[in-house]
């Protein structure tokens, strides 16, 4: 069965040579784990979409109890480590958002809050990462 879903990646695991494994917040779906096989190699396509803090739109192959990311699309960056003062708050809310999200529940408004907790964090450099994570953390 074939999907097209729009997330964003909370946690990157690196397995193998050429594979990578991740944790998704989807919008309609929950939270899912998706492999990309042969997303490491050198001349793929997929790998410079599958970084933490990435909004996605993927297509998956569903096969069992897998999920394969055959494909991704539309990238929005919104974490990066050149702001590495804030990437630290971002790294927390992606892991708060991955704990409090359920497997295959979807939550709407939890992947909203989040994708706007991060897009604040790039825009609204001023504010301390403590102060800005106090701020978040609540919504969340």
């Amino acid at each position: 069965m074939y999907l097209t879903t729009r997330g964003i990646i909370l946690r990157r695991e690196l397995v193998g040579e050429s594979d990578i494994n991740f944790t998704v917040l989807t919008y309609d779906r929950g939270k899912i784990r998706m492999r990309a096989r042969g997303a490491r190699k050198l001349n793929a396509k997929i790998a410079r979409h599958l970084d933490h803090g990435t909004v996605v739109t993927f297509e998956l192959k569903r096969t069992g109890s897998t999920n394969l990311c055959i494909g991704s699309s539309d990238p929005k960056v919104i974490i990066s480590t050149r702001a590495y003062s804030h990437y630290e708050a971002a790294v927390v809310l992606l892991r708060l958002a991955e704990t409090l999200a359920p497997y295959d529940a979807p939550e709407p408004s939890l992947a909203a809050v989040l994708e706007n907790a991060l897009a604040s964090l790039v825009t609204e450099p001023a504010t301390s990462a403590t102060a800005f994570l106090s701020q978040h953390i609540r919504a969340l």
